[in-house]
């Protein structure tokens, strides 16, 4: 972890602490989902950011360690192809962020013989029409 001093508010030196939390992605068939451990911070203290330009996901935060001392993180992930980036939802419970990535759902033509069926059979009208007007 990096260390650095930088000035907080009242002009008092603040020292921050740089924090890389652990994450991890984990793939359902509905959605993907990103955990990222985030011990001894509060909810209020997180920020989730979809960054539209980009389709990444910013997840940032900062907590007081002592008085002038401080632990903050700012990470970025990619967001899957195929999310619905609309419905993109999280929960922060036990010190874990869970990130969910709905998925879009592929739906299947099952009417495929059935569509199949009506093309040859107005390829067959076609070839007796042809037929009737040669003959």
């Amino acid at each position: 972890m990096a260390t650095r001093q930088q000035q907080k508010g009242t002009g008092s030196g603040v020292q921050y602490e740089d924090l890389v939390p652990k994450s991890e992605w984990k793939d359902q068939p509905e959605a993907t989902l990103l955990t990222i451990d985030l011990p001894g911070f509060a909810k209020e203290q997180i920020k989730v950011t979809y960054v539209h330009t980009s389709k990444m996901i910013r997840v940032t935060g900062e907590r007081p360690v002592t008085d002038r001392r401080w632990i903050r993180f700012n990470e970025v992930f990619s967001v899957p192809q195929n999310c619905l980036v609309d419905k993109i939802h999280g929960s922060f419970k036990n010190n874990i962020l869970t990130i969910t990535l709905p998925k879009e759902t592929i739906t299947k033509v099952t009417n495929l013989p059935e569509a199949s069926k009506t093309v040859a059979e107005k390829v067959e009208k076609l070839e007796e029409k042809r037929e009737r007007g040669t003959n």
